[in-house]
This record gives C-alpha cells, structure tokens and sequence, in this order.
C-alpha cells in the first residue's frame, strides 16, 4: 500500500530521516516507536508532502508520491491526524468535521462520512454543536482523528494519538485504532507509548536518531528484552 525507499529528510543542515526504509502493507497497522528526536514525526511529514526529500521514493500502490503537495496527497488517500491535534478550537464540532471533507463537495457524501464517523465516536455526535475548545483532551483526540476519517483515507497516519490523555482515555483511544483498523483502514501510528502500541501493531519500526534500528511483528518486539529494557520501562505487564 505505501512504500518509503531510502528516505532522507532535513531541516536546513540537520538531517532528520536518514535512509529509512518502511512499508506499510493494505490493511496492517504499522508503528513507528522511539523516544523524542527519534525521527518519527518528520518521517509522517516527509509521506504527507509537508518536508521536502533529499533523497529516497515514497509510493502509494506503487505510484510515487514524492514532490506532491500536501492537498495532493490527501486526496489520493494518505490522511494525517497531527500531533497536538490542531483542531479549530472556535468552530463547532461538526464544523470541524466537515473540514476535513475538504475534497469532496458532494453534500450526501459528507453527510454519510458524518454519519460513519459519529457511528465510531457516538461521543462526538452528543457534541455535534458544541464548540471544539470546550471538549475535554481525549475529546478533542477523537475530533482530530474524526477530522482525518472525514477525507475517507486509504492509510491514516496518527501522530501521537495518545499525548496528554489520562490512561483510562490512552486505552480508549487504543480501542477505536483497532475498531477502525477492523474495518478496512490501513493505520501508521506514531507513538511514545509503546506497550499500547505493540499490543495492537501488526508490524513495527523502531527508529533512532533517523534511523531505524529495530523492527519486526508487534507481537514479537513487545517480547524483545532491548525494547522491554529501551521503551516499556522493564516491565511488559
């Protein structure tokens, strides 16, 4: 589904993404884990068209992506849902939903993608015409992913879909990947926590300083003793 070949990205003189290779299969959930600076984010920033390549191809079902605008990009499936959220804290719910239909301008589509979205977060049905500022953080995450739902993506990227939440709304989150996993959408995930992650990845890259020093099936790195001892605190419980 989509491939990244030797990827190189910089911002000015420091070089964030360094040669990774990664690919993310139709229908998988594939992490990319590490600590800060690792990489991860620009490695999202480079396949949504927002930090220019040095080096290296990214494809999406064999076509290469490279070069092309953000808008492009999103309209050929690859959907970002940012880190820190970034939703528009003074428009209503559904106003930010509708956002994110950005490229369709068929109003009984959108009102079908409005409708599939509230099926998956009923919560923000409740809220449809509350203003987004007002919504709790876990909300505000469901908003952001819903936002991203609404372009009807082939592959969603989530970017640190559980930063700042309480544990109890991290699982919940955690939840709805999966469930939205379950029904077809190809999901790279971005993340700091990684037991979380491993427990739902089918796949997973560990990067370091921009490159990736590990991978290999979820279930196979949340038994690793290096990523145990690097990123679960020692403990897998």
């Amino acid at each position: 589904m989509l491939r990244l070949e030797g990827i190189r990205a910089s911002y000015g003189s420091i070089t964030a993404v360094k040669g990774i290779d990664i690919q993310v299969p139709s229908g998988k959930i594939v992490a990319l884990l590490g600590s800060n600076g690792a990489g991860k984010t620009s490695t999202l920033k480079a396949i949504s068209g927002m930090l220019a390549l040095d080096e290296g191809c990214i494809k999406l079902k064999e076509q290469s992506i490279s070069g092309y605008a953000p808008e492009k990009i999103a309209q050929m499936g690859v959907v970002q849902s940012p880190e820190g959220r970034q939703i528009f804290v003074s428009l209503t719910v559904e106003e930010n939903l509708r956002v994110g239909a950005f490229n369709e301008r068929r109003s009984a589509v959108i009102k079908e993608r409005l409708t599939s979205v509230y099926e998956v977060f009923p919560r923000l049905k409740e809220r449809s015409r509350q203003v987004a500022g007002t919504l709790s953080g876990g909300e505000q995450q469901m908003l952001a992913i819903g936002r991203a739902l609404m372009a009807s993506p082939e592959v969603l990227l989530l970017d640190e879909p559980s930063l700042g939440l309480a544990p109890l709304i991290v699982k919940d989150i955690f939840e709805i990947i999966l469930k939205l996993n379950q029904k077809g959408v190809t999901i790279l995930i971005v993340e700091q926590n990684a037991l979380q992650t491993l427990k739902i990845a089918d796949y997973a890259y560990v990067l370091e300083t921009g490159k990736v020093i590990m991978e290999g099936k979820g279930s196979d790195l949340l038994q690793d003793e290096r990523v145990i001892e690097a990123y679960l605190g020692g403990s897998k419980s």
